[in-house]
């Protein structure tokens, strides 16, 4: 052991102010068990290094900043400057994104007018065929292939219009994270907060159980 130091004693470590009292140090140091996670691994990281095992996100959406970086204020100008970089790089990514949420958007409106035209564009061949000369049995068949091919159309864009039925909600939330980002940083602490949660009960039920 170096000798140029003192051996640390429990009546070592107390705050520097001395009028604090044994609650006044306990009230902080609950405080700061409340304001900061458990650091894991996967918090550890650079700001724009991607979140590792992200399961169902790829490429440029993987890029999440990892709490510590927004835990408190950061006092390096090199830190701040590498946030406002990364802040930068964010906006862009977002931009970009609601433009392509946008062009998607109205590929499904396209969609679903389309199937609509088909169904309809059917529905008059039918009509079409009764003024037409010819012998009753051809003229049945004719009608009922146009009727099944204008409620294949029809039922096909019924399919993707309850398929999409939740889009417009999902969208209007992810806009509403864009346009405040702390919104988004709620949900992801509560979903961290979740999985905390989760990985207590379950340490739980082991103790019980070795127990």
């Amino acid at each position: 052991m170096d000798q140029s130091f003192q051996q640390l004693n429990d009546e070592d470590i107390r705050s520097l102010n001395p009028k604090d009292t044994d609650h006044d140090e306990a009230m902080r140091v609950f405080a700061l068990s409340k304001a900061l996670r458990p650091l894991t691994e996967e918090d550890i990281r650079p700001i724009g290094e991607p979140e590792e095992n992200t399961p169902g996100i790829t490429g440029e959406t993987r890029k999440t900043i990892s709490w510590i970086w927004r835990q408190g204020t950061v006092g390096k100008e090199d830190s701040d400057e590498e946030l406002r970089v990364e802040w930068a790089k964010s906006r862009a990514r977002a931009e970009r994104y609601d433009e392509e949420i946008r062009i998607v958007e109205e590929e499904m409106r396209r969609t679903l007018r389309f199937l609509s035209w088909k169904s309809e564009g059917w529905y008059e061949k039918r009509d079409v065929q009764a003024s037409r000369q010819l012998s009753a049995a051809v003229l049945d068949g004719m009608q009922a292939y146009a009727e099944r091919q204008a409620d294949m159309w029809y039922r096909l864009g019924h399919s993707f219009q309850n398929r999409w039925k939740g889009v417009p909600e999902v969208v209007g939330k992810a806009r509403d994270m864009v346009a405040k980002p702390e919104l988004w940083y709620e949900a992801k602490d509560k979903e961290e907060e979740m999985k905390e949660k989760t990985r207590l009960k379950r340490m739980a039920k082991r103790a019980t159980r070795t127990t």
